[in-house]
């Protein structure tokens, strides 16, 4: 193999090893969020909910340098696709492949979480929908019961002469 290629498989491995890092940490800020889903933690929230967002713009960029990566790699060996499983023998092959397997992985795991702080903010939201909506009909009957007159000292004008 090549000396080029071996190169770019070790900066696919690198690249990749940095990927599942950061989808670590995108686990664990998303574990982390789940204890955050009540009205007072707010701003502890949005700040997760922001390193999150900084990992998940990582992750595209290292997206963008794997893709350019692994088409030199794939150009230089003169195959079309990606080797998997069974069919990888050289060393490099094997770690990105494992990583990969690792990735998905985390990347299930992190959806289920993300599934689940959803449905918990989902029912938040309609709580509060109900709670609004118990306290409009609250005010609305106390006006029917507390009908305010044109003239509340109650003086009488008469028009007849």
């Amino acid at each position: 193999m090549e000396q080029g290629v071996r190169d770019w498989l070790r900066e696919t491995v690198e690249l990749t090893a940095r990927k599942k890092d950061l989808l670590k940490e995108i686990l664990q800020l998303t574990a982390a969020q789940a204890g955050l889903l009540e009205p007072g933690q707010v701003q502890e929230l949005l700040t997760l909910v922001k390193q999150r967002q900084k990992y998940v713009d990582d992750i595209t960029v290292i997206e963008a340098e794997l893709l350019q990566t692994e088409a030199k790699i794939l150009d230089a060996c003169g195959i079309t696709f990606w080797p998997a499983g069974k069919t990888v023998y050289n060393s490099d092959w094997q770690k990105i492949d494992a990583l990969r397997r690792d990735i998905q992985a985390l990347l299930r795991e992190t959806q289920i979480l993300d599934k689940s702080n959803r449905q918990a903010i989902s029912t938040k939201c309609e709580e509060l929908k109900i709670s609004i909506k118990s306290l409009r009909d609250r005010k609305v009957s106390l006006k029917a019961y507390h009908v305010t007159a044109l003239q509340p000292d109650g003086y009488f004008i008469d028009q007849k002469k």
